[in-house]
């Protein structure tokens, strides 16, 4: 073979110079793609941690607060979704671990108490919520009744408002309330036979609200059409109840107390709930 010479020699040298230069180029290419893709895996890791925590966290106060809603369902009661994980824990020991039921109802009372803290706050995050923004001026007033003492005023204007909202929404979903079903009692005990004769409407609503509390079905949604119904909840609950059918329609004319007014401001928050849901 011919041996090289000096020309082509450095001419193969400068090739192979311009060739390793190339592969340098695209080799510091690929490290930098693949630091920067360990830097995104490792941040989506992170993330995913912590998604899974969030998770995991969110799971255990749900569960927390179905268990706290059964027991004091018993007592015509429910926490409402506003309230802070501190206070569900909180109340989930009094209640569900110590079992104390009426310690744990003293303090969801406390935590109203409190510069009506907990109400307050219900009212103001309705306001900002599309299906109240006719209604502020009313939730308002109804909150300055309860601040008052005005138990008469608050509870009403609480439970019409949460329900009007909630109808609008149903109605938007095409959902008409000038059909009425009639159901067996025995067909109908998933709500303990309290339902009878409804609007579609409220029989949606009825189903909704027991995904939060059995008890609330109750309050919101059974009817109250004489003396002897109205007898049998007290009896069912001797230290209270809310009936929003019982006194809206004026059957219950004893409704008016810091505690109903209470109850009322969580069913509003929950139907607000339902409806941030439903449109988020």
């Amino acid at each position: 073979m011919n041996e090289m010479t000096q020309d082509q020699w450095e001419q193969a040298h400068r090739l192979s110079r311009a060739y390793l230069e190339v592969f340098l180029k695209v080799v510091r290419s690929i490290e930098v793609e693949l630091s920067q893709w360990c830097e995104a895996v490792g941040k989506e890791r992170l993330r995913l941690a912590m998604t899974v925590q969030n998770l995991a966290r969110e799971a255990q106060l749900a569960e927390m607060r179905g268990q706290l809603n059964d027991v004091l369902a018993q007592h015509a009661w429910f926490v409402p979704p506003l309230l802070s994980p501190e206070q569900v824990k909180q109340l989930h020991q009094i209640v569900v671990v110590n079992g104390d039921v009426c310690a744990g109802i003293e303090k969801l009372v406390a935590y109203c108490d409190e510069d009506e803290e907990v109400v307050e706050k219900i009212v103001d995050t309705a306001s900002r919520q599309k299906a109240f923004a006719s209604r502020i001026s009313i939730l308002r007033q109804a909150l300055e009744a309860h601040k008052d003492g005005k138990f008469a005023l608050s509870i009403p204007a609480f439970l019409a408002q949460a329900e009007g909202a909630y109808l609008e929404m149903l109605e938007a979903y095409g959902v008409s309330d000038r059909r009425t079903y009639l159901f067996d009692k025995e067909e109908w005990n998933s709500v303990e036979e309290l339902i009878g004769e409804l609007p579609c409407t409220e029989i949606v609503l009825a189903e909704t609200l027991r995904a939060f509390s059995t008890v609330m079905c109750e309050q919101f949604v059974a009817r109250v059409r004489s003396f002897q119904d109205l007898e049998q909840l007290k009896a069912k609950y001797p230290k209270g109840f809310l009936s929003r059918h019982a006194v809206l329609h004026g059957r219950d004319v004893g409704y008016a107390t810091k505690e109903n007014s209470i109850r009322a401001s969580f069913i509003l928050d929950t139907v607000r709930e339902i409806i941030s849901l439903m449109f988020p």
